[in-house]
């Protein structure tokens, strides 16, 4: 059950530095963020479903968000996973549409969420409002386009082996991380199964891969990097 909370000072500080309000004066900011709200939503909770109406955008401020798709059998297709401090579904909305995906937490989540129609208001007066939707745009353009090249490589090793050397902020050395989410929520960004996935962190072990349930132990990122191409 989703809990409604006012903004705090860490929330309105978070929305702050968000592309789309970047640029605003303080004024501008300070109306458009008095009617949001921050909601707290339990682990796997759905937040609003596909072709719902969208009048509201939504910044991650802890937890995670997956947007995902049925297809045409009805299964479940992820799309995307957001964490803190990502927005989504901000596209709907000004385009006066229904959302597109549905979004679901998967773990306990805050969010806040944005009412549009105090942005749409200020546009024609405050073109930096303009110039915050297109960064935010930008910004959600670019992850599709990652996640694309992604589920593109050919084999699940390979893309699994992708996967972690994006999770090192490095090209060399060793690196060690905790998995982001469950190893089932991979799976599905992954395009894969459960039972695949296995069987590509088993295969990664020659490459110096250890997996302990959800730590993960790259000895060598450049023998990993050389597996990947």
């Amino acid at each position: 059950m989703a809990t409604l909370q006012s903004l705090s000072d860490s929330d309105q500080k978070m929305i702050r530095s968000h592309p789309l309000f970047l640029r605003l004066d303080d004024d501008v900011f300070y109306e458009v963020v008095k009617n949001s709200d921050s909601i707290v939503f339990d682990k796997n909770q759905l937040i609003f479903q596909e072709d719902d109406p969208s009048h509201h955008f939504f910044i991650v401020v802890t937890g995670a968000v997956r947007l995902f798709r049925l297809n045409e059998n009805g299964n479940e297709k992820t799309i995307s996973i957001f964490r803190a401090p990502q927005s989504f579904g901000d596209a709907a909305p000004f385009l006066e549409r229904t959302f597109p995906v549905s979004a679901q937490s998967i773990q306990e989540t805050r969010l806040i969420k944005v009412n549009v129609n105090k942005l749409v208001e200020r546009i024609r007066s405050e073109p930096n409002i303009a110039l915050g939707i297109l960064a935010s745009m930008s910004s959600h353009l670019k992850m599709l386009v990652d996640e694309i090249d992604l589920l593109r490589v050919p084999t699940a090793s390979r893309r699994l082996a992708e996967f972690f050397l994006r999770q090192s902020p490095r090209s060399s050395g060793s690196f060690s991380f905790e998995l982001p989410y469950n190893k089932t929520l991979i799976a599905k960004r992954l395009g894969i199964s459960p039972e695949v996935l296995s069987r590509a962190i088993a295969d990664l072990k020659n490459c110096g891969v250890r997996v302990e349930h959800r730590q993960v132990h790259i000895e060598n990122l450049e023998a990993l990097e050389k597996f990947r191409n």
